[in-house]
């Protein structure tokens, strides 16, 4: 990204020079009403109309009021923060601007690693040809792009950018080697060290999940009966019980769902659910609650108790089928020693590149404003506040 340049605009214009006129007295003239030349009356008839201003500064690049504000709206739509009060308002400025230092002090060090310029508009220029393809031609790609309120200026400065900050990030950390030789980095995990985390992540519920080492999920299927549907919670209750009997003497579940349920077929089986997911369910006092505390200890392809259901104006008693259950790796097996190396390098890879960024910190020039919200004005016939010493 080229440095960024800044101009304040103001449409103002000079007020007229007032003339008086002297006429002979025989004929005198009314002299005309005197025009106020006073700073005050000047604003008040051409105001300063502000384009843009100075919201980041980061070396020798400037972030404006107008960047800051798209990049404030997508990072609010993309994480789904709440920015509506002036508190909210506040807190996501903050990360907006920590984030927006973070990828200038990366992308100038990219710039720094000596990257041959006209390669890096090469590989822009690729991109930007595949993203057109994608879209079905320039026209569609310009209007995708005015829909997201960008352009297609801000997308090739920002493809740019991240082309540098990316093959910093890589060659920090020692994945890739930049054009002045790779950096001296640890990127060989020791047999021990995979296989302590294995053991550590075992014992955590949930642990082998998290780092990929696990097959499947938390699969539940859900037979509905509808107390209304079945003229009242004495009939239902009898109804499930038959359910129970039929299942125990072997019928399919699948069939009880079709013959019985108020939800057939897809919509009878829950979205898949993981360990801790499943563990924070359990904490309920309510009928979910019920059903995942019997999951979290059932075996598969069996089925619960009657469980009634009393939530949102609506009662049911529902039966539910594990279908599946999450299965972790052992680990001799290559995915799980691959898992728990790609999380120890994602680790180490971190913590290089945080001791990174705080070196470019510590030799830069960062100005960010106080997003703090403005003092309220003092109460009428309060006293003023006493200046510190």
């Amino acid at each position: 990204m080229n440095p960024l340049s800044l101009a304040l605009l103001a449409l103002t214009a000079a007020a007229a020079p007032v003339t008086t006129v002297t006429t002979p007295a025989a004929t005198p003239t009314p002299a005309a009403p005197a025009q106020s030349t006073s700073p005050d009356a000047f604003r008040s008839e051409r105001p300063w109309r502000l384009f843009d201003r100075v919201e980041v500064i980061v070396n020798e690049e400037i972030v404006t009021v107008s960047e800051f504000d798209r990049e404030f709206r997508e990072f609010t739509r993309s994480t789904n923060i709440p920015a509506t009060t002036q508190q909210e308002i506040q807190q996501a400025s903050i990360l907006v601007a920590q984030r927006k230092v973070d990828g200038l002090l990366a992308e100038q060090g990219g710039r720094d690693l000596g990257f041959d310029e006209a390669q890096v508009r090469r590989m822009v220029q690729n991109w930007e040809d595949n993203l057109i393809e994608e879209a079905g031609g320039v026209g569609q790609r310009s209007e995708n792009l005015l829909a997201e309120g960008s352009a297609a200026h801000l997308e090739r400065a920002q493809l740019t950018g991240d082309i540098y900050r990316i093959s910093w990030e890589r060659a920090i950390t020692g994945r890739d080697a930049g054009p002045l030789g790779r950096p001296t980095k640890d990127r060989y995990v020791r047999p021990g060290q995979i296989h302590r985390l294995y053991d550590q992540a075992s014992r955590m519920t949930g642990g082998l999940e998290q780092l990929g080492a696990t097959v499947g999920a938390y699969r539940l299927q859900v037979l509905v009966l509808d107390v209304q549907e079945l003229g009242g919670i004495d009939p239902t209750l009898e109804r499930a019980e038959e359910v129970q009997r039929r299942l125990a003497a072997g019928e399919s579940f699948d069939a009880m769902v079709e013959e019985f349920g108020a939800q057939k077929g897809q919509a009878s089986l829950l979205r898949p659910l993981t360990s801790l997911e499943l563990e924070r369910i359990a904490e309920l006092d309510d009928a979910w609650g019920e059903l995942a505390r019997w999951a979290t200890d059932a075996a598969t392809d069996t089925w619960s108790d009657s469980i009634y259901v009393g939530s949102r104006g609506s009662e049911s008693v529902q039966i539910a089928k594990l279908l599946e259950r999450p299965e972790p790796l052992t680990f001799d097996t290559v995915a799980a020693q691959s898992a728990m190396r790609r999380h120890t390098l994602e680790i180490r890879d971190n913590y290089h590149r945080g001791l990174a960024l705080e070196d470019l910190k510590r030799s830069a020039y960062i100005w960010t404003p106080d997003y703090a919200p403005a003092e309220a004005p003092p109460e009428a016939g309060s006293a003023p506040a006493t200046p510190a010493p």
